[in-house]
């Protein structure tokens, strides 16, 4: 029953993550000297590539974001629209859209949160105007700062901002910490919902969290909710303690998503159920994993969930004087222990994202002390890791890319769309994932398209290198059946293409 039901989570998962393609293009860092940063662009979900379609960025400069940029994609076709750091706007041909400075401070581990402004009564590939919310709080070396969130709207083709806007409500002139994050409502495509933590002395030794309402294009504040870990000031000085949220719907049922928030000082990560219907965190959810360290240095940066939500990821830096080291959580685990995965010899990285692909990109070295960006993969995100018997190689792709002269901390985010945008997507579209039933396997699987294919067409598996494993052709049905039995124990892409469709997804095979 159990594996049944993790079956239906998986398929589920996988309807959802095929319907949108914000998050094919990535641009993160910036340059340690001159213009360089980093770039993935997903086009060909088998091979993640450096370089984007339309050219490099050029105009990022070492006064922009290390951090989390977001990167606006149209969800229909994966086009990048424009790019910011929360201080900056690019358009899609990387111009400067303007010298106006947003106000995100360019070290926030989530500077930027940038949402469409939701119209449910026209057709969605029409949106133009987008809020983007800044954060002010950061540091910078051995500076910090402190500040507040600001909001704009942008109109992405007149590129034309708003002035300035302070967030509504008692607590709209607060001072923050650093991270913030964007909720879709699962009922209402209207609206979705803004977080963000207050300074942990806003007001004195609370843990507070603030929830503002996006409901078309006015933002109204929600609530205040004080809840797990107490933060403090970074010890010597008065800056924010970093806070980071990622968030998941794996597993959740209709109204629930599921956060997991890291905390530098006092050190901590955890997850909690927000209610995205009525805009309410349910505080009694909130589940605590030791993070092993106490202080702000070492600190816990990010964290990211696996993607049908059976595991916690997080990372921290200065586990040493030159290393730091990334942490896998079973959430299954009532007592929510941790599990070290790998220890890295280098002082600072960070950054966890989860890929178009389902594997979760991880920056191991973020260029500061080196000058090389080392960019690396988890190969096996739904594996328990377990010391002594895993071998890391197997679960983790070292060094999948390398940058040069390029500094960055953080990976990207991605517009975060009202659930009535895809009732407006295509059933499917190239390159999107398959159903494949058992997944993991050993012997037998069965693939179902999205949609139904006519003729005769080929099925494939490929290894992540990109080495072709096994090859059928047969007739084409929505219900396929493949034998994998001589496949050995890895994560290989699977796909099907006839003379007009291509169809991908992970296949696991446990032996």
């Amino acid at each position: 029953m159990k594996k049944s039901i993790l079956a239906l989570i998986l398929v589920f998962v996988t309807c959802q993550l095929s319907a949108q393609l914000q998050d094919r293009t990535w641009i993160f860092g910036r340059p340690i000297v001159g213009n360089s940063n980093a770039t993935l662009y997903f086009g060909d979900i088998l091979n993640p590539v450096v370089n984007l379609p339309t050219g490099q960025p050029s105009q990022i400069t070492t006064s922009n974001g290390g951090e989390q940029w977001a990167v606006i994609s149209n969800p229909y076709t994966g086009t990048l629209i424009f790019y910011t750091d929360g201080k900056n706007v690019f358009d899609n041909h990387n111009n400067l859209v303007s010298s106006v400075d947003l106000g995100g401070n360019p070290s926030s581990s989530q500077p930027v949160a940038v949402a469409p402004i939701p119209h449910s009564d026209t057709l969605k590939s029409l949106y133009r105007q987008y809020f983007i919310f800044s954060n002010g709080t950061g540091g910078v070396n051995a500076s910090f700062d402190i500040g507040t969130i600001t909001c704009h709207v942008y109109d992405a083709v007149s590129q034309t901002f708003s002035g300035s806007m302070a967030m509504p409500g008692p607590y709209g002139n607060s001072l923050v910490t650093e991270g913030m994050k964007l909720v879709p409502s699962d009922t209402d495509p209207d609206v979705m919902w803004l977080i963000v933590s207050l300074f942990p002395d806003v007001p004195a030794d609370s843990c507070k969290y603030v929830v503002y309402k996006i409901n078309r294009n006015v933002v109204t504040y929600a609530g205040n909710y004080d809840f797990g870990p107490k933060k403090l000031p970074l010890p010597g000085s008065s800056a924010s303690p970093i806070v980071f949220f990622t968030s998941s719907k794996a597993g959740a049922y209709t109204g629930i998503t599921k956060l997991a928030v890291a905390v530098q000082y006092t050190s901590a990560v955890f997850t909690i159920q927000f209610d995205n219907i009525n805009g309410e965190f349910l505080p009694a959810t909130v589940k605590l994993c030791d993070p092993g360290y106490p202080s702000s240095i070492p600190s816990v940066y990010n964290v990211e969930f696996s993607p049908y939500g059976n595991y916690l990821y997080y990372t921290v830096y200065r586990t040493g004087m030159d290393q730091n080291q990334l942490f896998q959580v079973d959430l299954s685990n009532a007592t929510f222990s941790h599990t070290l995965i790998h220890t890295f010899p280098e002082p600072y990285a960070g950054g966890l994202k989860r890929g178009p692909d389902g594997l979760i990109y991880h920056i191991s070295d973020d260029g500061y002390y080196s000058g090389h960006l080392q960019l690396g993969r988890i190969l096996l995100p739904e594996d328990k890791f377990i010391p002594g018997v895993t071998a890391f190689s197997d679960f983790y792709q070292e060094d999948f890319v390398v940058y040069n002269n390029v500094f960055g901390a953080g990976l990207c985010e991605f517009p975060v769309l009202p659930d009535g945008t895809k009732a407006g997507l295509p059933d499917a579209a190239p390159g999107q994932p398959l159903t494949v039933y058992p997944n993991p396997a050993k012997n037998l699987v069965t693939i179902t398209t999205p949609v139904q294919l006519s003729g005769w067409c080929d099925l494939s598996v490929v290894t992540l290198q990109g080495t072709t494993v096994l090859k059928r052709q047969m007739q084409a049905e929505i219900h396929m059946t493949m034998d994998v039995s001589t496949l050995d124990a890895g994560v290989y892409l699977l796909s099907i293409e006839n003379r007009h469709d291509i169809f991908r997804c992970k296949l696991i095979i446990r032996k």
